[in-house]
């Protein structure tokens, strides 16, 4: 979605949905999340297009921390999974998936 924005070419919030695969009230979503992480994001409706006012830079870290088995148990009363998948598709765009997998041990 950054990338598109910055190249101001997202096209409508329906294209965009569609582009990424994901609903048109998800592309409403993460624009409003994005907008409150303090990025400057305006549509055109003449240009049809999500565009950055200012000249911004995203950067999404993620740290991964080794959990002792008594440390898991304490935060989710189980052990967590979480499987990555990366997806392109004919256009260029990337959509990662993350999905989590819970076994909650018995206490």
């Amino acid at each position: 979605m950054d990338q598109l924005i910055r190249q101001e070419r997202t096209g409508s919030p329906k294209s965009l949905a569609s582009k990424l695969q994901i609903s048109e009230s998800h592309v409403y979503n993460c624009i409003d999340e994005l907008k409150d992480l303090g990025l400057p994001i305006i549509y055109c409706r003449t240009r049809q297009t999500y565009y950055y006012e200012d000249k911004v830079q995203l950067n999404i870290s993620f740290n991964i921390v080794n959990l002792t088995t008594k440390e898991t148990i304490e935060i989710e009363g189980g052990t967590i999974f979480i499987s990555f998948l990366a997806h392109s598709n004919m256009s260029g765009v990337n959509r990662f998936t993350f999905t989590v997998h819970s076994n909650k041990w018995p206490l």
